[in-house]
């Protein structure tokens, strides 16, 4: 069967003031990717506001609530901007419809970060994890589309350029995420994507059922299928491989599952 081609970098130049250029194409037709930096951060809160707390009865607080947690996360992205490999600092993506003169507003987010290979799900203020026995991977999370713009792709698109991100700029081969096993159409999407379960890490269903948690369940993907592609957990895996002189592919514009 003839490998999938995935999408390849190149600029991105209709974008709203508040996004920045993150050099990774984006196929749904009518819609373009960049980097939430600043003032924008507000708008992706309301985003993801709209997307998990619809009918929430506290409103714009929530928002700000959302927003400063955000903030926090994004640490010095939030100013600078920039799309390279960082800890201690989350890449929140933003997509905007195209319009005549410009773009429209911010209608989807998704957010990028290194977090411990422990299947738990992250914290809204989340201090940098160093020092730990767990290796440090990266995450996805709060993938969100508004209502009015689903089913066009968006979600699909928008996974696929935060993979080109964690594959060819940070050069990890393989992300990691946790899918609310309630939402149908988030687990048919992550498993359509190749994203495999991890149930090894599930909470027990008695502390599920007892404490009321979400029914989180941890996925992996692998980027790539490259026999030439080391795929690095972590800095010990890196320096194993140097020891053993395995040849690793460096960056391309683009990769092939």
């Amino acid at each position: 069967m003839a490998a999938a081609a995935w999408p390849f970098v190149q600029l991105i130049v209709i974008l709203s003031p508040g996004l920045a250029n993150v050099g990774v194409t984006f196929g749904a037709r009518g819609y373009s990717v960049g980097q939430v930096c600043g003032p924008e951060a507000l708008a992706a809160s309301g985003v993801i506001n709209r997307c998990f707390f619809e009918g929430s009865q506290e409103g714009p607080h929530k928002v700000e609530l959302i927003a400063n947690a955000l903030r926090t996360r994004m640490g010095t992205r939030l100013q600078a901007g920039g799309i390279q490999h960082n800890e201690r600092s989350s890449l929140v993506l933003g997509v905007v419809p195209d319009a005549p003169g410009g773009a429209g507003p911010l209608i989807a987010v998704a957010e990028l970060s290194m977090q411990p290979r422990n299947g738990q799900v992250p914290g809204n203020f989340r201090p940098p994890c160093y020092g730990g026995t767990e290796p440090m991977v990266p995450y996805i999370c709060n993938l969100a589309v508004d209502h009015g713009h689903r089913k066009r792709g968006i979600a699909r698109e928008l996974m696929l350029a935060c993979e080109v991100i964690i594959l060819n700029v940070w050069g990890f081969g393989e992300c990691f995420l946790h899918v609310d096993e309630r939402n149908l159409a988030a687990a048919k999407l992550y498993s359509s994507l190749g994203y495999e379960p991890l149930p090894h890490w599930d909470a027990p269903r008695w502390k599920e059922k007892n404490l009321g948690l979400v029914p989180f369940r941890y996925h992996r993907k692998v980027l790539s299928r490259d026999p030439n592609y080391v795929v690095f957990a972590d800095e010990v895996d890196r320096n194993a491989a140097a020891q053993r002189q395995q040849p690793v592919r460096e960056p391309t514009l683009g990769f092939v599952a």
